[in-house]
């Protein structure tokens, strides 16, 4: 009498049970095929590169002296501010010098354009110099 009375929600069960047990059957599949792609991955030889790299770069990063290298960076920054400190100042005091020299060159291709010029107009004065 009781399972006659209770036939429909122990079927009812019975199906949960069937579809709760696919799922389970489907989720333990997928996570096979997970488990499978992580070793494989955990296996590969560019995992292991990658750890063997960054396990050579702490070596070396824990072996390098810090402030040692900070200090020597220091000093390479002091010494180039020195040398771009001595290149303005020869630089400022070279510059009259500079100005002078483009106004002789200036002056001196105007004196050449002059001698093309009467070359070009009397090309005897090559030969016999006019005096002026």
């Amino acid at each position: 009498t009781f399972l006659i009375e209770n036939r429909q929600p122990i079927s009812n069960i019975t199906a949960n049970l069937d579809s709760t047990s696919y799922y389970a059957i489907q989720f333990v599949k997928s996570s096979n095929e997970a488990i499978d792609k992580i070793n494989l991955l955990l296996i590969s030889e560019e995992l292991q590169n990658i750890l063997a790299n960054t396990e050579n770069f702490s070596n070396e990063l824990s072996q390098i002296n810090i402030s040692e290298l900070l200090s020597e960076l220091k000093s390479a920054i002091e010494q180039a501010n020195t040398a771009f400190k001595h290149i303005d100042l020869t630089v400022l005091k070279s510059r009259q010098d500079i100005f002078e020299t483009l106004e002789t060159l200036k002056e001196t291709i105007d004196y050449l354009n002059e001698f093309s010029r009467e070359i070009s107009e009397d090309p005897s004065i090559l030969l016999r110099p006019t005096k002026k």
